[in-house]
């Protein structure tokens, strides 16, 4: 309390000139930390336990009531009882008001101190019933040693008038400090987001711009696609941009000669496309650096409630906006899979390439979902998504049969066997080659492709990023 004991005792005088044998009507709570006592027909009595602000006085501003559980056990408690006496315990920060109702006593006693402020509603054996602050204790015991006073810059006239427009002020002023510090926090948290996201733009948009490499790189690899043969790392070749120097490309093993000039085509194609969106997210980014960062130069410089309320007004749609995120880097992930949907409502999905089948057997699929791949030819894995489903419905497998011969070599023949298991017996060779595995158990299917099946399957194919 910033009160000095002689202010307190002022105070205290007023309180009980004023409400002795007052009825008390009700309380309310303008704050978690503040009570307000209503009487009939007298003045209300503010207590404030916020460490900050710790006082008692009468006030005129009742303030809106948030009716916390503390300020309506009070009422429940007291209301219709009379407040027969107020005083300081042991000449301290205690304050100390007996409620009275026939030969019946309560007595609320408020500890307005540093660190520990609580408060206490007990009856005439000085059992709690009820505390602003849990406690362990069952009954009320005073404070042994308390903290020294500071006291409080104030008139030594004083009263409860001039204390209220004292931490009226004060209270005033903390809010609005509160309410900066947190605007700028948010700007600050908010920029520091815009320019992490500039800089991972920035970076994308780098790596965007080597399309034309790719570009160039593929068109090599299609130029000389006779002298490679799968299962090469690299390969040796003359670039025509460099006066016929010769240079080395790598190379996937796994991958044909088409199917890795295809790839390098397609990935040229998605980082050219990726360019203009991605150079325009970085403008976009640019400017929103400029402009929060000119807005938090403006809020630490406000330096009144009236100011801070006008700034968040006008720049409402501004502070409302959240980050811009990359759009663009989610566009470019991929599931390893084409998903379709059988008539029963079971899922299929078909690996888009060795890698992908790997990441699809052994990273999406459960152990209990068929498992097909067609036989002795290249071709996707397939898994029949079994989800709650016990066993596929003989339809639902019958389609991803067929989507094993189409998605395979088989499709040349339009016919062909497909080897069917359950992923939990499809294992890794040692070496880890991706797309290659092994059964340890298996059953074989023939089938001829049914383009009208394969047609109503494909109708219900679920468009995954790719």
């Amino acid at each position: 309390m910033s009160l000095t004991i002689d202010q307190m005792k002022k105070i205290l005088k007023e309180l009980n000139s004023s409400l002795k044998e007052a009825l008390f009507d009700h309380c309310t709570a303008s704050h978690p930390q503040k009570i307000i006592l209503h009487f009939k027909d007298a003045p209300s009595l503010l207590i404030c336990f916020q460490e900050a602000f710790l006082r008692f006085h009468l006030t005129k501003y009742p303030g809106q009531d948030i009716s916390s559980f503390f300020s309506k056990q009070l009422t429940h408690h007291l209301r219709t009882w009379y407040l027969e006496s107020c005083e300081l315990i042991n000449e301290d920060r205690i304050l100390w008001m007996v409620f009275k109702k026939g030969k019946l006593t309560q007595t609320l006693i408020s500890e307005l101190i540093p660190k520990k402020p609580n408060c206490y509603l007990v009856d005439s054996q000085q059992c709690i019933l009820v505390s602003l602050h849990p406690t362990i204790h069952t009954f009320y015991t005073p404070p042994k040693t308390l903290p020294p006073l500071l006291p409080l810059d104030s008139p030594e006239n004083i009263t409860s008038a001039s204390v209220e427009a004292i931490y009226r002020q004060k209270e005033l002023e903390a809010e609005f400090l509160e309410k900066r510090n947190a605007l700028v926090a948010e700007l600050k948290n908010k920029l520091n987001k815009t320019r992490k996201a500039e800089a991972k733009f920035s970076e994308e948009l780098q790596k965007a711009l080597l399309w034309e490499q790719a570009h160039h790189e593929a068109s090599l690899l299609q130029a000389n696609l006779y002298k490679i043969t799968k299962g090469l790392s690299q390969v040796r070749v003359n670039d025509w941009l460099k006066g016929n120097q010769e240079v080395i490309l790598n190379l996937d093993p796994t991958f044909s000669p088409s199917e890795e000039a295809s790839k390098r085509f397609q990935k040229s194609k998605k980082l050219k496309k990726a360019v203009a969106p991605l150079s325009a997210q970085l403008k976009r980014a640019h400017l929103a650096i400029e402009k929060l960062s000119l807005m938090l130069e403006q809020v630490q410089q406000l330096e009144t409630k009236q100011k801070l309320e006008s700034f968040c007004q006008i720049h409402s749609e501004e502070l409302s906006k959240k980050i811009t995120k990359n759009h663009s880097t989610k566009k470019n992930l991929s599931l390893p899979y084409h998903e379709f949907v059988t008539q029963a409502g079971l899922k299929i999905w078909v690996g888009k390439n060795a890698h992908a089948n790997d990441k699809l057997t052994f990273t999406y699929a459960r152990g209990s979902d068929y498992w097909l791949h067609a036989r002795d030819v290249p071709g996707s894995h397939v898994i029949l998504h079994l989800d709650k489903h016990p066993k596929p419905d003989e339809e639902s497998l019958q389609d991803a049969i067929h989507a094993a011969l189409f998605y395979s070599k088989a499709k040349e023949r339009q016919e062909g066997e497909v080897c069917i298991t359950q992923c939990k017996y499809v294992s890794r060779y040692k070496n880890h080659t991706p797309g290659k595995v092994h059964l340890s158990i298996q059953r074989i299917a023939y089938a001829k492709i049914d383009l009208e099946r394969l047609k109503k399957l494909k109708e219900n194919k679920f468009t995954t990023l790719s």
